[in-house]
């Protein structure tokens, strides 16, 4: 419990994502994924970001990561976040 409640300020920023890949492949710097619980959406019907201050600070965090050249992404549970370390791995 004392580890759990110290974490968060351990951590620079409430957006850095999840899991941190810090291998090259397929032309980006790096894998990184903000992950979401099973069955949790981050996005509306009409497909645009939940109106919701975490999600829309972590959104801007993958978005710069991005814009430096890392792969970035939300991923919805183990089995998609799964997949998405699987496809960026078999890169070249």
């Amino acid at each position: 419990m004392g580890t759990a409640r110290k974490l968060p300020s351990l951590r620079s920023s409430n957006g850095i994502p999840d899991l941190l890949i810090f291998e090259p492949r397929g032309g980006y710097h790096g894998l990184m994924i903000e992950m979401k619980a099973s069955g949790k959406n981050v996005t509306k019907k009409d497909g645009t970001l939940k109106h919701d201050e975490h999600l829309i600070e972590q959104n801007e965090v993958l978005r710069s990561l991005r814009h430096k050249g890392y792969y970035a992404e939300f991923a919805l549970g183990f089995l998609q976040g799964k997949a998405l370390v699987d496809s960026y791995m078999s890169a070249k």
